[in-house]
This record gives structure tokens, sequence and C-alpha cells, in this order.
């Protein structure tokens, strides 16, 4: 749904009431006729008998299909972008952390503190290595001549990005808009994978500033944990204090009184 509604968006929709009547533009959520996929398009135009026919915003041609009244779920109201994707991972991301927190009772303290702070590393890694929801890019269609290509292609992560093909200039794509990317074809040719289109986060300073604080915050956390465990086995750590010499009377006790005491 290109920019209206990117990939990885949640989605929420109402029941369309008996009788009303659905507009041309109205975004729906329906399912494929005589198939259990499920679609958010927009209603590109309106047939006898209540039927629909619908359009995704970046495609250029209207779905091969007619959806009937019984087909449709309900008409969008509210959609927010990046959502989707953790709840498409909520299983994932439920059952690893209750593994972390239950290895984490029945090990030492210093162990504990490495499950804790690398474990969630590990966790939010699979679903993104799996999706990618980050930096992605879907290609919507490709042409080649001689050792001329091009793609039209969309950005289907959460954040924005940078397109390039071999030979070309980067192409800045926001999340859910379609640009196109244009180089040259490599010598070794396409391969199957087709052509290859590089993509890079389209970060501005700050943002690769955030991106470096939060990767390295686990290692910033281990190396104070490490300098305190070090500092409370010297018995310099804080709060540390010298103890007192033991009370003899209010004087201290010279060589001549161990040398008396002694001959005593």
């Amino acid at each position: 749904m290109g920019t209206a509604i990117p990939e990885g968006s949640l989605v929420a929709s109402r029941p369309v009431p008996a009788g009303q009547p659905l507009r041309v533009g109205e975004v729906i959520v329906f399912r494929e006729p005589g198939a259990t996929t499920v679609f958010v398009h927009r209603v590109d135009r309106v047939l006898p008998g209540g039927r629909l026919l619908t359009k995704g915003d970046l495609e250029r041609s209207p779905d091969p299909w007619v959806v009937r009244p019984s087909d449709v779920i309900g008409s969008v109201q509210t959609s927010i972008p990046a959502i989707g994707w953790i709840y498409h991972s909520a299983t994932w991301l439920f059952l690893s952390a209750a593994v972390l927190l239950a290895t984490s009772l029945f090990v030492g303290h210093r162990a504990r503190r490495w499950i804790l702070l690398v474990g969630p590393v590990v966790v939010l890694a699979v679903p993104l290595l799996r999706y990618h929801p980050l930096i992605d890019g879907t290609v919507l269609g490709t042409s080649q001549h001689g050792t001329l290509a091009a793609a039209h292609i969309v950005d289907s992560g959460i954040l924005p990005v940078h397109f390039t093909m071999t030979g070309g200039h980067p192409v800045y794509s926001a999340p859910g808009q379609a640009v196109d990317v244009a180089g040259r074809v490599p010598r070794h040719g396409t391969g199957p994978g087709g052509i290859p289109i590089h993509v890079t986060a389209a970060l501005p300073w700050w943002g690769w500033l955030i991106v470096a604080l939060v990767c390295l915050s686990p290692l910033a956390v281990l190396e104070v944990d490490v300098r305190r465990a070090r500092r409370a086995a010297s018995g310099r750590g804080p709060g540390a204090e010298l103890e007192p010499p033991p009370d003899h009377g209010g004087t201290t006790p010279g060589v001549g009184d161990a040398a008396t005491a002694t001959l005593c």
C-alpha cells in the first residue's frame, strides 16, 4: 500500500454494516476470493451487486479478481507503522524471553548478568535476520537494454534507504515509497537472483550515533560490572573503608610495651 500503509504496519479495521456501500478509494481488508490470503487494498471500482475491483497503491492495474461482499473483512480505520513486525514475531519474542528469565533463576550472579545482557541481543537478532524489518526492498519490475538495466523497487523496511545498482547513483527511498534505480549489468551476468541491487540505511549522523550507542550499550554495562567486581575484590570499592586500629585504653603500644609484655 505504498506510503499510506507501509509493509509491516499494524492495521485496525471495523466490519462494514450491512447495506452500507463502499466508496472508491476506501481502504479495505479482504480475503482473496477462493483463498485464505488477506489483502489490504483500495477500492478501485464498485460493480453491480456490491462486488468490488481492488488495487494496491503501487500496482499499475487492478487485482486479477472480483471481491464479493462476503470476502470483505472490514474497512481500515487506522494503521501504526512498524508495529506489525513486532506482532509477527510475538511468539518467538515471548517464548525466548521466558526461557531467558527461567534460565537466569538457576545460575550464579555473574552468569545471570551475562544472560540478561547478551540474551536480549540474541533474541532480537533472530527476527531481524529472518524478516529484515529494518532495511529491505521489494522489486516490482525490471528492464534491460544491452548492458544497461533498470528496476522499479519499493522500500519495504522501517528505515529510509538508498538503493544502488552497479555503476549507478544511490537513490533515496522512504518507507513504502517506490523509486526507479538504474545501472549496468555485471560482467558475470544477472544470475539466478536477478539484477543485484545494494540496500543501505539512509540515516543522518545522529541516527548512526543512536545505532552505535544501542549496539555498544551491552558492552558498556558489562565493563562497568567487571570494574565494580574488581574493586569489591580488592577492597577498594565504593563504601570500602579501612578498619580502625584496636582500642588499647587510649594509647598505642610501642616497641617498649611489646618487650615489657614479653618479659612479664
